[in-house]
């Protein structure tokens, strides 16, 4: 299975080209997003094919970058533009091993030039003679690209708003869960204190259980005596009317 660097720096028509080409069976394991990085990564061991846009923003623009990699390597280089002037095609006539295609070309145009620029067998010629430029498709192409570039600029503006408002939200809510656990905190410290005046007010009701026990004693006591009291009274008057009659 071949590798294959992609060096595009707008992140979203990167992935969608290296799921493209995955689908097709190839291994895309890299995406470089500027030229310095494609030098770096195209010089590892296992980069079997190079797929560059040539509008790189950045220190290195896609030419530049091709041509340091290929002074180091000859590892052939598909050019990826949504340009294909005289300009762009004079530039890549240059490489040995360089390929050219539009980025408005279709799926099967793409997987065609794929497969020739790894088999070296449709590569531009060194003189500049020939070089591989798709046909032009019957459609307007151009106008929905920038139709679709526009569509991006607008998804970027949305999620850019979502970003902001996901920001918002998620400060809102680490602010809300301080609060919950300043709350948390002081009711832990009211229940504690519940809990106090519980265990007090269960000693409080043990002390008066005892004191109503007492007190009870006390009573029982106090009826007995009084009952005693009573019992000596009748005795005695009883003597005091046994004396008299005597």
């Amino acid at each position: 299975m071949e590798n294959v660097l992609i060096v595009e720096d707008n992140g979203i028509l990167a992935i969608e080209l290296q799921r493209k080409l995955q689908g097709w069976g190839y291994n895309v394991p890299k995406i470089a997003l500027s030229g310095k990085e494609a030098v770096t990564r195209a010089n590892e061991k296992d980069t079997d094919l190079v797929i560059m846009d040539i509008s790189l923003k950045g220190e290195l623009d896609g030419i530049t970058a091709a041509k340091e990699i290929e002074s180091k390597s000859e590892i052939p280089i598909l050019f990826y533009s949504a340009h294909d002037d005289n300009n762009i095609l004079n530039q890549v006539k240059d490489f040995k091993n360089g390929n050219f295609i539009s980025k408005t070309s279709s799926d099967e145009d793409l997987k065609l030039i794929l497969e020739n620029t790894l088999k070296r067998g449709d590569k531009v010629n060194v003189t500049g003679e020939t070089i591989h430029k798709v046909p032009e498709p019957t459609i307007n192409f151009r106008e929905s690209v920038e139709d679709y570039y526009k569509a991006h600029e607008n998804i970027e503006k949305e999620f850019k708003k979502l970003e902001a408002n996901f920001s918002k939200v998620y400060n809102e809510s680490i602010t809300q869960e301080r609060e919950i656990e300043k709350l948390k905190t002081a009711e832990e410290k009211y229940i504690n204190i519940i809990n106090e005046k519980d265990a007090k007010l269960a000693e409080m009701m043990e002390v008066q259980n005892k004191l109503e026990e007492n007190i009870n004693l006390h009573k029982v006591k106090h009826q007995k005596l009084i009952k005693e009291t009573e019992d000596l009274k009748k005795h005695m008057n009883a003597l005091v009317s046994i004396l008299n009659e005597s």
